[in-house]
């Protein structure tokens, strides 16, 4: 039996095939983003628009995410002391990425950190000695959720598109 990931590029985006035997049985196309969905970032607050409940968020120069002031109380602001929960231009937060963009409309960011205890405790450790836009964790590329949800053990093969790709992929076989 021969089982087989194959990630490879097609049409701007990275394609995630999974062939059991010689028969496709699963397939993924992610958009290639430069950023990770679940990677936490220092974000400045470009603009707050409160008749949609929303702020946008600048995570780098130029690249603003969609942040819902639903739960704004959960929103850590690191460059000044916070009252109840008040939110300005040109505070910085940390913000989480939890939906990429889609066609015009921004990513969408969360104050809320979806991450496990020991991370969490690391992220908020090191946010205060950090500057604006920097990315205080990394989430899983979206080929490698794909290579999750298999067994890597059946594995007989995995061929990647590129260097990078393969280092991402050797870094999380091993674990």
């Amino acid at each position: 039996m021969q089982n087989r990931i194959v990630i490879t590029y097609y049409n701007n985006c990275i394609l995630c095939l999974y062939f059991e035997e010689e028969i496709l049985w699963d397939m993924a196309l992610f958009p290639i983003e430069e950023e990770r969905l679940k990677s936490v970032y220092i974000g400045k607050v470009k603009n707050i628009i409160t008749n949609i409940g929303a702020a946008f968020v600048d995570i780098a120069p130029g690249k603003s995410c969609y942040l819902s002031l639903d739960n704004i109380g959960e929103l850590t602001v690191l460059n000044r002391k916070r009252e109840k929960n008040d939110l300005k231009q040109g505070d910085e937060v940390l913000v989480q990425l939890i939906k990429g963009g889609v066609k015009n409309k921004a990513p969408v960011c969360s104050g809320k950190l979806r991450l496990n205890e020991e991370i969490k405790k690391q992220v908020l450790a090191i946010a205060p000695s950090r500057s604006c836009y920097s990315v205080l964790y990394y989430g899983k590329p979206a080929y490698i959720e794909f290579i999750s949800k298999f067994d890597i053990k059946s594995l007989d093969k995995i061929t990647c598109a590129d260097e990078n790709i393969f280092d991402e992929v050797m870094g999380y076989t091993d674990r």
